[in-house]
């Protein structure tokens, strides 16, 4: 038996699981790539907007239940008597006020969700009438926007009801400004047609890089497209510090340094440059079948695996076989390509170059392997799951009942590279058979399977039975391994190891191959989760007579407190207990909240940038002896048949306070974004384990902190670009407001590499250290001459040095210094780099 789910990177693991009908997308630390479904060629001029490359247009798989012809004979149309209309689903009116900062009605305001708007009046009420967004929907979320020229648009939060009124109350709007730019290609020519957005400024280094492939995390702010000569015009935008996008087919995304907006005024001169892909950053081919000809629509995975991250992505091709991978980061691929038809068997490429575009993957006529499923005394196992998967890869076969098969045997295709074949039956041990060589697989395989001794007990609801009722098996994470679901801290693996239902007496039998501690949770409608455990648990003896009572659970109700500057309706709160379940609201405009069924216990209650969607989860895990199980912060207790209140309060009035300010040469540096984050490593679990700002035009910022005591402060001047300055500074959480201020004097270094021939253009840093743990890091790369120019650097002693074989994310104290030197502030510095 082959253990597939003990080997463990020693220092980082992170998986990314995207997970629908046909997209599933798996992304390893910072690793993954796009499926782009275009025709056209890597360095042709961009049109229009193509899709996110994080949400790439993914057809679903055929129905392959049945032909056209069969199909249509069984679903017969519904009885209907002549004269009797159908029934209209019941609409949810909203209704709002639209004012000014004064409490002044503006008319003409328009309020708009979707491609459904109504304009204000005189007195500055609006009514909206929505329908509901699917058959039979009763209640539902939606996002709005509420705009009016000279005003800076509000995005709103709101809760309908189908037949009722939801009332906003007054919406007020404060004056806003306009953004006035350019999108152009490398040439410097117009592009119409372009979507422009615009979004908060702050933007890590880490999120730049990321950014140019997938497009901005944080929320989109006022868009418009550009017209014909490619200039566009970005009316209601917040003041401040923004940034200003754009993206385009065959290009990555585009967008802006902070630039600051002014209430009533234009912000001119912001040009966007499209540039088309490099050729290394893709991979494109087409899928076609024995015969040579194109397959529409075939199913494509990508994989990659380097020292330091891993990752896929799966798609489909388009109607013509055609796909396009866009690659982050730029790494070797193995590409998969399967029949949506299931007509023949996989074509696969190993170790694909990034920049290869004609690539081939041609499907073949299948072979097939029958595999016979026998218990230890030789009699037929009907009910299991089989699969034939690759040798180098993990597996699972699946954990559920399986399907029926009779005289216990199942015929799989066979692979196109060395196989196991994997059969898992419910009470019994999992059995791998193989490796085989697809050129000489045996035609038949027959699988042993041994018995197991399972987890066995009842559910019980209001002390009776609970027929119906759904289990699952849960491991306990360990002490040196930080777990991260969705972006909450969890306490166990959010995969669970066996999974079952209770019959109609409530009993239940799990069947468990692995030993472990584990929890057991169990589930019914109308009941709050239960969780019992942790049990030590050996596979082969099992464990019996397990007794789980559900309950009604207890609920928490509270509002958001939100900062003087800010609107709690909107604000997503979210909640979390670390059992890998987390839940997600986004409050209305009077700021309250309300979770019901909730399980007794301690919960974490806090905000969130967005609600959770059940389509696209994540899964992450640090492990090292200097890692620590995650610190679940929790702020209230639940009771059984109780209500707990929690007011979630995003002032800062009630928590320490971080006010910083940054000066360069003595004047306000705005823009620059500010992130503080725990000051050890590990992931980024919850919204206020990551506090970000950009700094305003007094190069001041304002941060709360969230739990802790110890955290590390980053400043980015603008993360991604050449030149940009990274400071990062350790800070002590005080109980009430804490003060940071530097004045960073610089000056300017140019150089050029002393051997231009054998020049090699980066990445290279600047590295400064300041007082305390203050620290600077500036990437640069060289031109095709060999030579650099960066107009800031901070003043004093700097090394100059490249990362080491850790890659830029290792500790930069590691890696091997070029040289040393004194950069004179104010003054032009110049260097040779040996």
């Amino acid at each position: 038996m082959r253990d597939h789910g003990s080997a463990r990177l020693p220092l980082l693991l992170l998986a990314f699981a995207f997970l629908g009908a046909v997209v599933g997308a798996l992304l390893f630390s910072s690793g993954g790539d796009a499926l782009r479904l275009q025709a056209s060629a890597p360095t042709s001029t961009p049109t229009r907007e193509g899709p996110a490359a994080d949400e790439p247009p993914m057809p679903l798989a055929p129905d392959r239940t049945g032909s056209p012809a069969e199909r249509q004979s069984v679903a017969a149309a519904p009885e209907t008597k002549p004269g009797r209309p159908p029934l209209e689903p019941a609409l949810a009116t909203l209704e709002a006020r639209i004012v000014d900062t004064f409490g002044s009605p503006l008319p003409s305001a328009r309020l708009r969700s979707g491609r459904n708007e109504a304009f204000s009046g005189a007195d500055g009420l609006v009514l909206l009438r929505l329908s509901p967004p699917r058959p039979g929907s009763t209640k539902w979320n939606l996002r709005l926007e509420a705009s009016l020229l000279g005003y800076a648009t509000r995005f709103l939060g709101a809760e309908l009801v189908a037949g009722e009124t939801t009332r906003l109350g007054d919406v007020v709007l404060h004056p806003g400004g306009t953004v006035v730019g350019r999108v152009v290609d490398p040439s410097n020519h117009g592009l119409p047609n372009i979507s422009t957005w615009t979004t908060e400024a702050t933007l890590s280094d880490f999120d730049a890089t990321w950014a140019r492939f997938h497009g901005p995390s944080s929320e989109r702010g006022p868009s418009t497209a550009t017209g014909e000569d490619g200039g566009f015009r970005i009316e209601g935008v917040t003041p401040g510090f923004v940034r200003v996008w754009a993206s385009g087919e065959g290009t990555p995304y585009s967008f802006s340094p902070p630039v600051e907006v002014h209430a009533g005024q234009e912000t001119r001169e912001v040009t966007l440059v499209l540039e088309p892909f490099a050729r290394e950053d893709l991979i494109e081919g087409g899928v076609v079948g024995p015969d040579g000809a194109p397959v529409p629509r075939a199913l494509l995975r990508s994989s990659y695996k380097s020292e330091h991250m891993s990752g896929s992505t799966s798609g489909a091709a388009d109607e013509g076989g055609h796909f396009r991978f866009v690659l982050y980061p730029r790494a070797p691929r193995d590409l998969r390509a399967c029949d949506p038809g299931a007509r023949w068997s996989d074509a696969l490429a190993k170790g694909v170059v990034p920049g290869t575009l004609d690539l081939k993957l041609r499907l073949s006529e299948p072979k097939w392997v029958e595999v016979r499923v026998r218990d230890e005394s030789g009699a037929a196992v009907e009910r299991f799951a089989a699969q034939a998967y690759p040798s180098e890869t993990s597996h699972r076969a699946g954990s559920g009942p399986g399907e029926r098969h009779d005289g216990g045997i199942e015929k799989l295709r066979i692979l196109p590279e060395p196989f196991f074949v994997c059969v898992v039956a419910p009470n019994f041990e999992e059995s791998d058979q193989g490796p085989f060589d697809p050129e000489t697989a045996p035609s038949t395989v027959e699988c042993r399977l041994r018995p197991l001794p399972g987890v066995t007990g009842r559910v019980l609801a209001d002390e009776k039975p609970k027929p119906g009722a759904r289990l699952a098996l849960h491991r306990a994470g360990d002490s040196d391994t930080r777990i991260e679901y969705c972006g909450f801290p969890a306490r166990l693996h959010p995969n669970s190891d066996a999974e079952g239902e209770t019959d109609p007496e409530g009993r239940f039998r799990l069947t468990l191959r692995q030993d472990g501690k584990f929890f057991l949770r169990a589930e019914a409608e109308g009941f709050a989760a239960t969780e019992a455990g942790p049990f030590e648990i050996r596979a082969a003896a099992g464990l019996h007579g397990i007794e789980v009572p559900l309950g009604r659970g207890g609920a928490i109700e509270g509002r958001v407190i939100a900062p003087p500057d800010r609107d709690a309706n909107g604000v997503v709160v979210a909640i979390n207990r670390g059992d890998a379940h987390p839940q997600t609201q986004r409050v209305g405009p009077d700021g309250r909240y309300r979770f019901d069924r909730l399980t007794p216990g301690r919960w974490m209650v806090d905000e969130r940038e967005t609600m959770l969607d059940p389509g696209h989860t994540s899964t992450g895990f640090v492990s090292g002896s200097d890692v620590k199980e995650a610190e679940i912060p929790w702020v209230c207790e639940v009771v059984e048949g109780q209500t707990t209140r929690y007011d979630l309060d995003l002032s800062g009035s009630e928590g320490p306070v971080l006010l910083g300010q940054l000066l360069v040469d003595g004047e306000p540096a705005g823009g620059w974004t500010a992130v503080l984050r725990p000051h050890t490593g590990g992931f980024v679990v919850t919204g206020r384990d990551r506090q970000s700002r950009a700094t305003d035009r007094d190069g001041r910022f304002t941060i709360p902190f969230p739990p802790g005591d110890r955290f590390r402060l980053a400043l980015e001047s603008d993360p991604g670009s050449q030149g940009s300055i990274r400071l990062t500074d350790a800070v002590v959480a005080q109980p009430r407001e804490n003060n940071w201020r530097l004045d960073l004097p610089t000056g300017r270094l140019e150089g050029e590499k002393a051997s231009p021939s054998s020049a090699n253009s980066g990445p290279y840093f600047v590295l400064w250290s300041g007082r305390g743990e203050l620290r600077a890091s500036i990437p640069f790369t060289l031109d095709a001459d060999g030579r650099f120019s960066l107009p800031r650097v901070p003043a004093g002693q700097v090394r100059i040095a490249r990362p080491g074989p850790g890659g830029p994310e290792s500790n930069p104290s590691t890696w091997p210094t070029l040289l040393e030197a004194d950069v004179a502030p104010g003054r032009v510095n110049r260097l040779s780099i040996p």
